[in-house]
């Protein structure tokens, strides 16, 4: 069975002038709608750029914390070492 489409009967007269006046109102309508769609979507996009830069900041400051404190220990290790080493080298000439 195949189903045929009807030919398009045009709009009345009143129907199609009433089509024409706000076809122009409404596209200025439909433009603002996508500007300030388009205004959010581009501030939704920076807050985040703004919240994932922040939040690498302090990750880098945490891991710059954490490096000097290890480097800390490490310093305090081999001052540690070497009087033991000093104190060890002493007994075993003695």
């Amino acid at each position: 069975m195949e189903v045929t489409a009807e030919p398009a009967v045009e709009l009345p007269v009143e129907v199609a002038e009433e089509v024409k006046t706000v076809s122009p109102a409404l596209a200025e309508r439909i433009n603002q709608l996508a500007t300030e769609l388009n205004d959010k979507a581009v501030k939704a996009a920076e807050l985040r750029v703004f919240e994932v830069t922040r939040a690498a900041g302090e990750q880098t400051a945490q891991a710059e914390r954490e490096l000097a404190d290890a480097a800390q220990t490490v310093n305090d290790l081999e001052e540690r070492l070497d009087v033991l080493s000093n104190q060890y080298n002493i007994s075993c000439s003695t």
